[in-house]
């Protein structure tokens, strides 16, 4: 564990993610999670929004969503509309949007209303009932929306 101000990090947090998160404490972020070698998102899509503030108790750690901020894997941070925090090496896979697989286990996807896949290097990662949703969506997993 790393301490700074008296909060305990996670080894190997860069500098960068523990200054952005003591300077955002009780403010709301978007974290974006990866491989903290490569700069690599991993492209999470759950609890990465909320509030960040520090646990009661003898030892304070950041928390993050009703749980412990996982510091050693984040890649990006943004606050306010602004990134705050970015690996040196950030990236992402690419979003490309198109038709939804025909079929998914037993769900036909056209005949169930979706009409838009999102693929991550070609691969279907999210399928959508709109190209509005299936934009609102990449627009939220790249950092250009912040909220849903």
């Amino acid at each position: 564990m790393i301490k700074v101000r008296d909060v305990s990090f996670d080894d190997n947090t860069p500098n960068g993610v523990i200054n952005a998160v003591l300077g955002n404490l009780n403010r709301s972020i978007r974290v974006f999670y990866g491989d903290a070698e490569t700069g690599r998102d991993w492209c999470e899509e759950y609890m990465t929004h909320g509030h960040v503030y520090l646990s009661r108790g003898r030892e304070q750690y950041p928390c993050f969503c009703d749980s412990k901020l996982y510091t050693a894997n984040i890649v990006k941070i943004i606050a306010n509309g602004r990134t705050i925090y970015k690996h040196p090496n950030y990236h992402q896979p690419e979003f490309t949007i198109g038709l939804p697989p025909v079929k998914i286990g037993d769900t036909v996807m056209a005949e169930d209303g979706y009409t838009h896949g999102v693929y991550l290097n070609g691969e279907n990662t999210a399928n959508f009932k709109s190209e509005k949703q299936a934009r609102r969506w990449v627009d939220y997993m790249t950092g250009k929306r912040t909220g849903r």
